[in-house]
């Protein structure tokens, strides 16, 4: 299918606030942008948020075959304060700082091309949920997907593989309070995709739960 040709951005001008460090840093721009026919939008405000240690993120199901051929995906329950400190408590009340998510990290400066992220997988499985997987065992989940990009340009890149069998080690986290004494579920397919239906998850949860799904159903046929 053949696509449009992109409207062209053009910066009137822009700011930066935070300081050097800072995990997250803000862009103020007043922007406009050229329509394929050559005409200009008035200005605009386009505020972004930008985050130091990169852009981009890995985002992983983790699944093993029970003996009754059920399958049963890894879920780790995520301290997320922000949205318990800026959440509109009047809409449904104060929500829970907890999500049941899948592992995920951040790309980082060497994690380039599909080898990187195949890499960065294999270390956030073992860091986040005890899990010994070879970089070579991930498949992609589909294209990556945009999280929120009317304010940050991050693209999660989805992933599946099955776990070898045996015990998995202790998750050792990243050092941060925040993966202290994360509690982790083995569920399956239905019961964690319950669990995005209800609210106790987050939106990069839920593609890669409903992309593997359709996956297994091919397979299955």
């Amino acid at each position: 299918m053949q696509s449009d040709p992109p409207d062209e951005i053009v910066i009137e001008s822009e700011r930066r606030d935070g300081e050097e460090g800072d995990f997250l840093r803000g862009w103020h721009r007043r922007i406009r942008h050229r329509r394929p026919d050559g005409a200009m939008t008035a200005p605009y405000q386009c505020d972004s948020v930008e985050r130091s240690l990169g852009m981009d993120a890995v985002a992983m199901v983790l699944h093993r075959r029970r003996p009754d051929a059920t399958f049963v995906v890894g879920l780790r329950g995520s301290l997320r304060p922000t949205i318990a400190l800026d959440a509109d408590p009047e809409r449904e009340g104060r929500p829970s700082p907890r999500l049941w998510e899948v592992p995920a990290g951040i790309l980082e400066a060497g994690d380039v091309g599909d080898e990187g992220m195949r890499r960065r997988c294999s270390a956030e499985a073992l860091e986040e949920m005890g899990a010994q997987v070879e970089p070579g065992d991930f498949v992609p989940l589909g294209a990556p997907i945009w999280l929120s990009p009317g304010v940050i340009a991050e693209r999660v890149y989805l992933f599946e593989a099955a776990l070898p069998d045996g015990p998995l080690a202790h998750p050792e986290g990243d050092g941060s309070p925040m993966e202290e004494d994360a509690p982790l579920r083995w569920l399956t397919l239905d019961e964690a995709l319950v669990l995005c239906r209800r609210g106790h998850s987050d939106a990069k949860t839920e593609v890669a739960l409903v992309r593997f799904a359709e996956r297994m159903r091919q397979a299955t046929g």
